[in-house]
């Protein structure tokens, strides 16, 4: 997947997906997400130069179409010639057809099945199907049924997530039909995500709540600051390498 050793995804996560995170997940095979939510579009530049300096891996980069510089960090993606950027929050469908006329792949992540057909008769190469166990922001639909609803409905490729964290989720998913799974969480606590240590050691073993913003966001509030982070939370009990956690994916 995106010539990728894993069909794995790290889910882009702002704030803590930068430049050197990327470099970071590159190195075990997975497909890393540079997050550019509150990122100016002279950041953004120098972001891509130092990955690029670092690692010849495929990497992408989300584009949060709900904030209001999206135009110009678009614009810096098209000038960089970045091969694959990941789509979230929001319908562009001129973003997509500029987007695909340079050869771009493009992934859409979507949390509903009306999200889905919108975004299915677009030139988007991959659905991301997240369900409401995800961090950050989310729709209402739980995975296993976003996922019943969606994989009869279109022609892309699927990929799976929202309360992803076992190798075992990315075999079932593989036997299912689907081309592969996307993480957040489980990423976001391992030793190289950029999170102060005792904030991890707070998520660990908790069950985040949904929160009433809007959109949802589900997360958790630890020192006066919301970190948003998913239901896997509840299931991790150490902060952990990523050599650690990508061995058993790798062992598939």
């Amino acid at each position: 997947m995106f010539e990728t050793t894993l069909p794995v995804i790290q889910g882009a996560m702002a704030g803590i997906a930068d430049a050197n995170f990327v470099v970071a997940v590159a190195r075990y095979g997975a497909l890393p997400t540079l997050a550019t939510y509150g990122v100016t579009p002279v950041q953004l530049r120098q972001a891509l130069h130092q990955i690029r300096v670092q690692t010849q891996q495929p990497f992408a980069v989300n584009l949060m179409l709900q904030q209001s510089n999206w135009p110009a960090l678009a614009q810096v993606l098209l000038i960089e010639q970045v091969p694959i950027v990941s789509l979230s929050a929001g319908y562009q469908p001129e973003l997509v057809q500029r987007l695909h006329q340079a050869h771009v792949q493009m992934i859409a992540v979507v949390g509903s099945l009306q999200q889905a057909l919108k975004m299915a008769v677009l030139p988007i190469d991959c659905l991301v199907l997240e369900g409401n166990e995800a961090g950050g922001h989310v729709g209402s639909t739980p995975r296993a049924t976003l996922l019943a609803q969606v994989q009869s409905q279109v022609r892309q490729p699927l990929v799976v997530a929202g309360g992803i964290y076992q190798a075992g989720q990315l075999k079932a998913a593989l036997q299912q039909g689907f081309c592969g799974v996307q993480m957040g969480t489980r990423f976001l606590l391992s030793q190289e995500a950029n999170l102060p240590f005792v904030m991890k050691q707070h998520l660990l073993g908790q069950h985040p709540p949904l929160q009433p913003t809007q959109p949802t966001l589900r997360g958790l509030r630890v020192q006066g600051q919301l970190i948003p982070c998913g239901t896997v939370a509840a299931h991790i009990q150490t902060v952990q390498s990523l050599a650690t956690i990508m061995a058993p994916f790798k062992a598939l």
